[in-house]
């Protein structure tokens, strides 16, 4: 029996070229795809899905609450969640919120169809430039690695990730069910791990490592 997927991607082109790429393997049977978090949670086939394709820009600024959501409407479906850029705490808190694989931009049409036969399995899987995994990934604790990004908690990667698409503190704070003062702390600490300055510096290193978007 065929993979049923469905592909969740803001772009078109993105959206057209992966249908190329999925219609060509005679397993994989790509039932839709869509082009905002909405079109996806009212497509009435979400629930014949066996794996849905989630391009992380669609979640937007809500992100992994917005992933959480997704998967609580249904157990049906794995996610296999796509990202700018290969990156350990980002992989990290999105296992940890649900999804079952986690692969980059980066990655080619093979390291994706790798991920999407692995969760079909019911396995777990990480792209192969996190490969061998950090130790956060595997056993569930966050290490402080090599890279300063890699000793941020996932609380502490989500309020920078939020602070630098201009969400203030108070608002994180209320997104995340923590005072204003504890989500300040969370900033604070996370800079302090990247050595960043200023709003301006926090905003260009979350460009530059695909943590946010912007049209």
């Amino acid at each position: 029996m065929p993979t049923r997927i469905i592909l969740a991607a803001r772009r078109r082109l993105i959206r057209d070229g992966l249908r190329s790429l999925l219609d060509g393997v005679p397993d994989f049977d790509l039932l839709d795809d869509v082009g905002t978090l909405t079109d996806l949670h009212d497509n009435p086939v979400l629930r014949k899905a066996d794996v849905v394709i989630l391009e992380m820009t669609i979640l937007g600024s809500a992100c992994f609450q917005g992933l959480q959501r997704l998967i609580a409407r249904s157990r049906s479906f794995r996610v296999v969640l796509i990202c700018a850029h290969a990156n350990a705490p980002l992989a990290e808190q999105a296992l940890r919120s649900g999804a079952s694989a986690f692969v980059s931009m980066d990655d080619g049409f093979a390291e994706l169809e790798n991920a999407i036969r692995a969760v079909a399995d019911g396995e777990t899987y990480v792209t192969s430039e996190l490969t061998p995994a950090p130790p956060s990934l595997t056993e569930g604790v966050t290490g402080g690695g090599a890279h300063a990004e890699e000793s941020l908690t996932p609380r502490e990667y989500e309020v920078i990730r939020m602070a630098a698409e201009g969400v203030t503190s108070k608002q994180i704070a209320e997104r995340l069910a923590i005072s204003e003062r504890t989500a300040e702390t969370h900033r604070a600490r996370a800079m302090q791990k990247l050595g960043l300055m200023s709003a301006v510096g926090l905003v260009r290193y979350a460009l530059s490592r695909g943590m946010v978007f912007f049209e």
